[in-house]
Order: C-alpha cells, then structure tokens, then sequence
C-alpha cells in the first residue's frame, strides 16, 4: 500500500489546502517590502560589474588561442637574444679588434670626403667596459697648397650603443688635445673650416644638423686647442685664438657647457662662456629656439673693432635671418655708448658680437664680470 496522500477529488494539489494558500498569501507581502526595504547599491553594482569584467578576462586569457601564440613569442624572444649574443661576441672579439688595420681605408676615406689628405699616425682599438673605443694619434689634414687645416695630437673616443638605433655615429665620451684648425675665406667670399664649405648666407635657417649631433652626444672635451681665422678676401692678418678648452656635458635633455680661449688681439684676458641650456623633449637639441636656461659670459677688455674687422663675413646674411639682429641693434649701440664709452657708439657697436651681448641683455642675461 502506498503511503502517498490520494489526490483530491478536485484537482488540487495535495496538502493545498485553505491553511497553505494563506501561508504564501501572506509570505509574499513579506517579500517585497524586504526588497523595496533594501535596495542595491552603487557600491554592489560596482563590485558586480567588476567581478563580471575580470571573468571576461580570465575567459579571454585561458583562451587556446594565447596558448599558441605565447609559444611562439618566447620562441621569437629566445632567437632574438641568441643572435644578439652573437652579434655581440662577433664584434667584441673579431671585428672591433680588427679595426685598427683600417687606418689605411679611413684615410683614404677621409681624404676623399675632405678633398684634402689625411694622414693618422697610429690607431688603437679596444674596450672600456660593454663600449668599444679608440685612440688615435698624429692626425693631420693637408690640402694641395700644403696648408695645415687640421691637426689633432690625440684623439680619444668611446663609441654609444645608441649609434645602432639612430644610424649615425654616437659617443659616450670624446676627448681631443693639442687641435689646430684653419678657418679661412677664400677670395670669392666662401668660407671653409678645416677645407670644408660651410654655407653663411643663412639658406637653410633652420638646418640643425651640426648642433643636433654635438648635443646629442655624452661628454665633450677640447684642451689646448688652437684657431686660426685667415680672411683672404678682407685682406687681413690672420687672428689667432689659442688656449682653447671646451667642455659639453650632456645629462637627458640638460646640457652644460663650457668655453674658455685667449687672443691677444682680441682681449687682453681669457674669454670666458658658460651655459646650462635644456631643450624641449617634443623638439630636436639643436633647435635653439625651444631653449632654455642661463648663460654668462666674461668679455671684460674686448676689442670690438677687432671683432667687428674680423667677422664682417656674417654681416651679410638675408633679410629674414637678419630682422632679429635689426631690433637688437639700436639697444646694443645705446649699451656700448654707457658701457664702454664708445666714441662711434652707432658704428662700433653694430658688430654681430656686441648683437650678441645686447641679445642676452634683452632676454635676462647678465656678463658674469657684472654679476654680484
């Protein structure tokens, strides 16, 4: 016999009676007011939203597809490591220490580029910690008149890994002493620095090249350097500038910078020049434009008739280059006659060093001979 209660003769369900349909009547109530009593709140929602995102996430992650995938990027990543390891050791061992036997393809390159001869007296190569570097001595640059343009008593460099990723050649450190280099204008007017062209006239104004390799590099230092400037066209004796030490110190953006030299004829004291300048990260180190920091200078004595002789060169430049030195002009005429006492105050004062010395008055700059 089944212990099961029978259905009632109705239909119902059984224990459906009156007592269990006013049960859940009156359960129901109870229910609602509990959820209208507590609603959900944003801080449950977030959590909710959040626990929902990082599902997602694992799904996506535990996907077969990134299975496959990692694989092969480990696999990428390994053989790119082993042929560096390899390009490495085939450098250290093999190639860098083979370079000195060059000397004689450098030469030959150089003169090509200079069209001149250049002759390197010794070359050594080797390494200084994870950089490779060199050292040369007895450099000179001779053209077809036999006239000295350049001359390096010793050359010391220590090459940047960064030179693979620009393309270009890098320094981590470059020292070079006892230097001696001609700058001479020809009488057609061009000028050449050590038998190389360099264009005055100001055609390309924004052609920062030379300054954006300079300040790229790590650290500079000339001593004992030697500048000879031979103005055939002007007809002038040749100025010399001796005693010259430049030092460039380069730190991210931040440079600091450093120029002493000597010239009897232009001052009977050293001529002094220090900067700390920073460039713009969005902008290239040699655009001087998007420069900033502080520079001072000691000129004290300087012979700005002497300069003005000597440097009439740069005197003719487009009128576009030139509209900056324009608006300089009358303040540094005014600043020489209550300086210096210049007699031709309009004349004398016109010369692109005293353009210079107005130009850093203009913008906050004061020589470090009058700074408390």
């Amino acid at each position: 016999m089944s212990s099961r209660a029978p259905n009632p003769a109705d239909g119902s369900t059984p224990n459906a009676g009156a007592g269990s349909q006013e049960a859940v009547a009156s359960l129901a109530p109870s229910l609602a007011s509990r959820a209208a009593a507590s609603p959900v709140s944003p801080a449950a929602r977030l959590r909710a939203f959040a626990r929902g995102c990082a599902g997602a996430l694992r799904a996506a992650v535990r996907h077969p597809v990134w299975r496959g995938l990692g694989r092969t990027l480990v696999r990428l990543a390994l053989a790119l490591a082993a042929l560096a390891l390899v390009a490495g050791l085939l450098i250290r061992f093999v190639l860098w220490p083979q370079a000195s036997a060059a000397r004689q393809w450098l030469q030959d390159r150089g003169s090509l580029a200079l069209s001149a001869k250049l002759t390197i007296d010794s070359l050594d190569t080797y390494w200084d910690g994870w950089h490779p570097a060199f050292r040369a001595r007895g450099l000179k640059v001779v053209d077809a008149q036999q006239r000295m343009l350049l001359t390096a008593g010793a050359l010391d460099g220590k090459l940047s890994w960064r030179s693979l990723f620009s393309m270009d050649l890098q320094f981590e450190t470059l020292g070079a002493t006892q230097t001696d280099v001609l700058v001479r204008r020809t009488p057609e007017g061009k000028l050449l620095v050590a038998g190389m062209a360099v264009d005055v006239a100001g055609g390309k104004p924004d052609d920062n090249r030379f300054l954006d390799w300079l300040l790229t590099q790590g650290n500079l230092d000339l001593s004992d350097g030697k500048l000879r400037w031979l103005d055939e066209k002007g007809r002038l004796p040749q100025l010399d500038v001796a005693q010259i030490h430049l030092s460039a110190r380069r730190n991210g953006v931040r440079h600091e910078i450093s120029l002493e030299a000597q010239s009897e004829a232009l001052a009977p004291r050293p001529l002094v020049m220090r900067a700390s300048l920073r460039h713009d990260y969005l902008h290239s180190a040699g655009n001087w434009r998007h420069w900033a920091g502080q520079a001072s200078w000691d000129v004290t004595q300087l012979q700005l008739p002497v300069v003005q002789r000597y440097l009439t060169v740069f005197e003719r430049v487009p009128a576009a280059a030139s509209a900056p030195t324009a608006r300089w002009n009358s303040a540094a005429a005014a600043s020489c006659a209550a300086r210096r006492g210049c007699a031709a105050a309009a004349s004398t004062c016109s010369s692109p060093a005293q353009r210079g010395a107005a130009a850093g008055q203009r913008a906050g700059l004061r020589p470090a001979s009058q700074r408390s």
